[in-house]
């Protein structure tokens, strides 16, 4: 049976989600309003700045497979989306971003050191949310998810201008640094929906598989897209020697060396990383990031195919295909 492409916007907006979501928007605009005052106006400027709100929508969406408890639900869905806030905020400080999602970044509004305090209020009001929500136990999964998710930083941090990358090293750093969240979510709203063991693992890989399909996307778009379509900055992870998967698989097809050379003389020089961008699409990298992307969107599918049928199934199926070939 074919599989629809579900936007997130169209997602978003039917009945079963809108309010849901904009629940979790009042969360984050809360929290934003309750910070210290210097740091207040620009983080409501930034929390209300559009975006996907894809982990908070997988936390929504898995609580419908079982007993929906709108409020808890609710307050997992904020704190997924607050741990993602989080991460860009500090993201934007170590590549000294300007903007972030057609806004002013923390860093630039700031200060880099205010923005890591502004970056850690948030990741502790994540947590706050959790507590009345969780078991104490469950905490040890959220702890793993979070520490996997450091360490991808890390290693990606530690991987960069190294033009020897693996694609398994790479997939390895996705799965850590972006799907482990993606998972969290999922599992988060399987768990408050009192689900059993057997469809939480199922939605467990069903996280991993589409947040990898959704990274190798981004990944794409940064090398492919204008900024305009993108709705971010492009370029950027080439300019600052993060390798993804189609500069590592058109690395491996360059028997000439010219992309080598290219990517040597990258970072400030424009035209050489314009040259390098054309390159990698001519030894087929970005057909076959979105080949690889694509598999991932059908590895999700496959882990749900043994959940029962209805709205909910056909939603994580049709986001799990949107997921590899979205443009923004």
């Amino acid at each position: 049976m074919a599989v629809a492409n579900i936007d997130m916007k169209r997602l978003l907006n039917s009945s079963l989600f809108s309010k849901d979501i904009e629940a979790v928007e009042k969360r984050l605009t809360e929290m934003a309003l309750e910070a210290p005052s210097m740091v207040a106006g620009p983080l409501r400027i930034l929390v209300s700045a559009p975006g996907k709100r894809v982990r908070p929508s997988l936390v929504i969406l898995c609580g419908h497979l079982g007993q929906y408890d709108r409020e808890r639900h609710i307050l997992a869905g904020a704190a997924v989306e607050a741990i993602h806030l989080a991460t860009l905020i500090h993201d934007d400080i170590i590549d000294g971003a300007e903007t972030r999602r057609g806004v002013p970044t923390l860093n630039t509004s700031l200060g880099p050191d205010i923005a890591v305090f502004a970056g850690d209020y948030v990741l502790m009001r994540a947590l706050k949310w959790l507590a009345p929500v969780l078991e104490p136990r469950d905490f040890q999964y959220v702890g793993d998810i979070l520490s996997d998710l450091c360490t991808g930083e890390i290693l990606q941090h530690e991987l960069r201008y190294d033009v020897d990358t693996a694609e398994s090293r790479y997939l390895e750093i996705v799965a850590q640094k972006t799907s482990s969240l993606f998972s969290l979510s999922c599992w988060l709203g399987a768990r408050l929906a009192r689900l059993g063991p057997g469809e939480i693992d199922s939605l467990i890989r069903y996280g991993k598989a589409l947040g990898i399909a959704f990274q190798i996307a981004d990944d794409v778009m940064d090398l492919a897209s204008t900024q305009e379509s993108a709705g971010k900055p492009v370029l950027h992870d080439i300019r600052q020697g993060t390798y993804s998967l189609p500069v590592i698989y058109a690395l491996r097809r360059d028997n000439t060396g010219e992309l080598l050379n290219l990517l040597r003389q990258g970072g400030h020089d424009e035209g050489a990383i314009r040259i390098a961008v054309s390159r990698i699409v001519t030894l087929g990298g970005i057909d076959y990031a979105r080949e690889v992307a694509r598999k991932f969107s059908e590895e999700a599918i496959d882990a749900v195919k043994g959940l029962p049928g209805g709205l909910v199934k056909d939603l994580l199926e049709g986001l799990a295909m949107s997921a590899y070939s979205r443009e923004a």
